[in-house]
């Protein structure tokens, strides 16, 4: 039995899988097929790096696997997949997703902005969804207003409260369609017992049945429901979607104009090597639970819609650090130094302690040994452990440079870091690039963000520079 990190790896899981290979001598790390050595040599690290077709082909086989499943269990309403902005907002990866899917569900007043951008630059389907979730505050409605005076003809406000449709009542250009967002419960871990978004589901039906059955310019024709879990094979899931699919029953029977049925987002990406998820058992269960209820009660099956935002994206991208130090603090913790913050780049680890895959881009041919990564920042909280459980190379025992990624880091962790602004010890954002395939199938770097200066720090921070 070896002793190079590829053993270590290789002994506890299979590995090249899914994103994960290497290079043909077996040292270095490929992602995406993307030696990122070679990227690494000529953009050097900290590093940011977003392949833009995985985006595409994610949304693709999950169209093509919900399009198979429909076909085989003869499920009568259609499928939308819709793209949740607020995981990525980025230009290129709103673009790679529009290529492939039409449909947008927004979650604040500037989204609306970057649709009526992408719509000048013919990038959003006038007949596309456009799906505005989240709490109206006056900016938001006066951009949903935008949006329908741009001509967009299925923009669909959904109701957070009931009071939101005052708001559009006294619009002069009005929708024609609403949604109704169900507040479901919490999990039973969560510290509260049920969500700030959405309607309570007692007042959903008088609600509907006194201020819409009879609107008229304002038809409902959605109801969605969304599971801050995710939608996954456990208890609580299934009592919170089996409610909703009793309310829309209900809302069916006295509603005809009540088409989709959004269950919003949920499908997870993949965070450990040992990873197991049935997107078509789990989809095809719950496209017959629809069925079997409507049949029961006697109404028409819905058409299903998705906001998929993480899985859409997260996948697709990866942060890069060099070690530059290493510190040996006591006899048992030996401490790799990088050369960026771990919590500013990716802040779900220090905000909710959440584990990426972390691997060394190279040395895979080296021994390794348990560290701890250390961020720039002096802040005790900027460092990453893997749980006790990270192993890396032994740079003890070369003299070149290890680099080493975090992956699946496409969504959430740029917007939360606060991109474009002044981060925790003035440590810079990185440098980002996005990669694309050309119609030869090679790759090209399509956009590249240079790494964060001082002078742009210093500017924000109000010095004149």
């Amino acid at each position: 039995m070896g002793n190079s990190y590829f053993d270590l790896l290789n002994q506890a899981s299979t590995f090249p899988q899914r994103h994960f290979g290497l290079t043909h001598d077996a040292s270095n790390l490929t992602f995406h097929g993307l030696d990122l050595m070679d990227y690494i040599d000529e953009y050097g690290a900290p590093l940011r790096l977003t392949y833009l077709p995985d985006i595409h082909k994610k949304i693709k086989s999950t169209q093509h696997l919900i399009e198979q499943i429909r076909a085989e269990i003869h499920y009568p309403g259609n499928y939308h997949y819709a793209y949740c902005t607020k995981s990525n907002m980025s230009a290129q990866v709103m673009r790679a997703v529009l290529s492939s899917t039409k449909h947008i569900e927004l979650s604040s007043a500037y989204d609306c902005d970057i649709i009526l951008k992408l719509l000048r630059e013919d990038w959003i389907d006038k007949n596309a969804m456009i799906i505005c979730n989240g709490y109206k505050n006056p900016t938001y409605i006066s951009g949903i207003q935008a949006l329908l005076q741009a001509g967009l003809k299925n923009v669909i406000p959904i109701l957070d409260t009931m009071d939101e449709l005052l708001f559009y009542e006294q619009l002069d250009e009005k929708p024609t369609q609403l949604g109704i967002r169900l507040a479901t419960e919490e999990n039973p871990d969560f510290s509260i017992y049920t969500s700030r978004f959405g309607i309570r589901p007692n007042l959903v039906l008088p609600f509907v049945l006194e201020r819409l059955k009879d609107h008229d310019t304002m038809k409902l024709v959605m109801l969605h429901s969304f599971v801050y879990t995710g939608i996954d094979d456990s208890a609580y899931f299934w009592n919170e979607f089996n409610k909703t699919l009793d309310l829309y029953a209900s809302l069916r029977n006295e509603i005809s104009t009540l088409q989709y049925l959004n269950i919003g987002g949920g499908f997870p990406i993949q965070q450990k090597l040992e990873y197991e998820y049935d997107q078509s058992a789990i989809m095809t269960d719950i496209m017959r639970r629809i069925m079997t209820v409507c049949i029961e009660e006697g109404v028409k099956v819905p058409d299903i819609v998705t906001e998929f935002g993480k899985f859409t994206v997260g996948e697709s991208s990866c942060y890069i650090t060099q070690i530059i130090g290493v510190k040996n603090q006591n006899d048992r913790e030996q401490w790799y130094i990088t050369d960026g913050s771990i919590m500013t780049n990716i802040p779900d680890i220090w905000a909710l302690q959440e584990s990426f895959l972390c691997f060394p881009i190279n040395h895979w041919d080296k021994q390794y040994r348990r560290v701890i990564l250390g961020g720039l920042t002096c802040d005790n909280d900027d460092f990453y452990n893997g749980e006790n459980r990270l192993m890396l190379p032994d740079i003890s025992i070369t003299d070149k440079p290890l680099y080493v990624g975090f992956f699946h880091t496409g969504a959430y962790q740029q917007l939360l870091s606060g991109q474009g602004g002044v981060h925790h010890c003035l440590i810079p954002e990185p440098k980002h690039i996005y990669i694309d395939r050309l119609d030869d199938g090679s790759n090209t770097v399509c956009r590249i963000e240079e790494l964060q200066s001082a002078h742009t720090s210093l500017s924000l921070l109000g010095y004149d520079v």
